[in-house]
């Protein structure tokens, strides 16, 4: 899976990246990460109707989908293929780089945080007495509202800069964080889990930006 996903993820942004004008690449890298947060939120949902319907056919609909997926990009045309540039360089141009550098660290921190929200939300709206139905369902409106919003996210990124979408978007996912724990009913945390699948990802929209343009100043394009 993790091998997949690189390959996915390589070749999404180099798409992007390669397609996007610089002045709407804020707006498309929010689209494209609003379509893996969706994909992700959509885990607990998975979940529930493998508890309603069965594993098998469950997971049997996410394969036909994939290859719908799969067949939809082989008949779409893509950019050429980039330059090839040796690893070192790769390396030395992020120690020179300080955009590069932050743009790794905020594009690292939400996933961290998005990790833990869909591990231990549902257990927690379980011991709070959800069963699996409603779990799914509150991921599943948190999945909605997370691909509205984000192509948004991505548009004020492209108008302000990136300091006011980051700077939002942790001290949003600081207070989520904070307040999950202690959210004395199910209501409140399906609440926060809402809010989270924004918040927790508002800073890998500005800094998946910072990182692509720190690599072309670097001169190392979409390696």
């Amino acid at each position: 899976a993790g091998f997949g996903s690189a390959l996915n993820w390589v070749s999404a942004f180099t798409w992007i990246t390669a397609r996007a004008p610089e002045e709407r690449r804020g707006e498309m890298i929010g689209t494209l990460i609003s379509g893996a947060v969706v994909g992700a939120l959509l885990g607990p949902v998975l979940g529930a109707a493998a508890a309603s319907f069965g594993v098998a056919p469950s997971f049997a609909l996410v394969a036909v989908l994939a290859l719908a997926a799969a067949l939809w990009a082989a008949l779409t045309p893509a950019p050429g293929p980039s330059p090839s540039v040796p690893l070192h360089r790769v390396f030395g141009a992020a120690l020179r780089q300080p955009r590069l550098l932050a743009g790794l660290l905020f594009i690292g921190f939400a996933p961290l945080l998005f990790g833990a929200l869909t591990t231990l939300a549902p257990l927690r709206l379980s011991a709070l007495g959800w069963g699996a139905a409603a779990i799914g369902a509150a991921f599943l409106v948190a999945s909605l509202f997370e691909a509205f919003v984000h192509p948004l996210i991505g548009r004020w990124s492209d108008r302000v800069g990136y300091g006011p979408p980051l700077l939002a978007g942790i001290l949003g996912s600081l207070a989520i964080v904070l307040a999950l724990p202690f959210a004395p009913y199910a209501i409140l945390v399906a609440l926060l889990v809402v809010l989270a699948g924004v918040a927790f990802n508002v800073p890998l929209v500005p800094g998946t930006s910072l990182f692509t343009r720190g690599a072309e100043k670097a001169g190392i394009g979409n390696a």
